[in-house]
């Protein structure tokens, strides 16, 4: 391979401002308080940090580090918020297939959600000030002007990173087949929209191919992000319960378990398609995908012979 791989830091700069750009126009939308606002920033800045460590080689590891302190922000203050805005729109989507005492305590929970939201309204302020704030801005600049062609090529630090998250997808679900651990399921959950960031990252340089696997990907994940919108929802309704006199928390216990009933149809739902997601052959051909980009490298070709 030759020494100093430019296409890692051409691809930096584009991916890194584009993705940069994405999550600070969403700034205005959660000054708001939108919910889609604040859920398209917080998707933005994840995507954003994965790929400042998809393309690490290219870069200053002090700038990249300072960009990413503050890109963690964003996504750190916008959880609660988020989490919230959610529990509200999931509840409220529940809430007419509730009767007698679990559909008052939806209602009484409702409130009690709300004024909750309230209280985090500053976080969303804080988190738009921190995305279209000069300080982010410049640590930017900084750190895409420290792209530089790289000793480690594009491709084969893509081919190491994908399996590197596949392999510990793979693990992570294993450990919650063998424990049947909701928080083994929570990491499975996790696991996998590291590797999904990761795969958008360098969905280019594979192709179709690519194109082909992240939809089968995000059609499992898509059950375990409705499973989980539904368990913090039953976590949130149980904090609840104590913050409730005891004639509004009659119908709890029964709202939560209503609640828990479609959870745990689609945690079942989430173990069928996995089944297949993580076959010994589908397994086998993710990696090979990993192994195998659609484009080659001109930087690390090796150069033609002369005739």
């Amino acid at each position: 391979m030759g020494k100093g791989c430019k296409k890692t830091a051409e691809v930096a700069l584009e991916g890194i401002r584009a993705r940069a750009g994405a999550m600070r126009a969403q700034a205005d939308a959660v000054r708001a308080e939108d919910p889609d606002g604040v859920h398209d920033m917080r998707v933005a800045s994840r995507r954003l940090r994965a790929a400042v460590d998809e393309y690490r080689p290219a870069l200053d590891k002090k700038a990249s580090k300072a960009l990413l302190k503050h890109v963690r922000a964003v996504t750190r203050t916008l959880g609660r918020p988020r989490e919230l805005d959610v529990m509200l729109e999931t509840l409220a989507k529940h809430r007419d297939t509730f009767k007698g005492e679990a559909r008052t305590a939806a209602n009484h929970a409702l409130r009690r959600i709300r004024a909750r939201r309230r209280a985090v309204a500053m976080s969303c302020r804080e988190a738009a000030a921190i995305a279209s704030g000069a300080q982010f801005e410049e640590l930017l600049e900084t750190l895409l002007a420290s792209a530089a062609p790289s000793s480690e090529c594009l491709l084969d630090h893509a081919r190491r990173s994908l399996k590197k998250k596949f392999d510990r997808l793979c693990n992570a679900y294993k450990s919650w087949k063998e424990t049947g651990n909701e928080e083994r399921l929570h990491e499975v959950r996790i696991a996998f929209k590291k590797l999904r960031y990761a795969c958008e990252v360098h969905a280019r340089i594979y192709g179709d191919r690519m194109t082909r696997f992240l939809k089968r990907l995000k059609d499992v994940q898509q059950l375990l992000g409705d499973w989980n919108d539904l368990r913090v929802l039953r976590l949130e309704l149980t904090d609840i319960a104590w913050e409730l006199p005891d004639p509004m928390r009659a119908g709890l216990p029964t709202l939560i378990a209503a609640i828990g009933r479609p959870c745990a149809e689609l945690e079942t739902a989430f173990a069928a398609h996995a089944e297949q997601f993580f076959s010994k052959s589908r397994r086998r051909g993710a990696r090979q995908l990993f192994q195998t980009p659609a484009i080659s490298c001109p930087c690390c070709s090796p150069p033609k012979k002369e005739p």
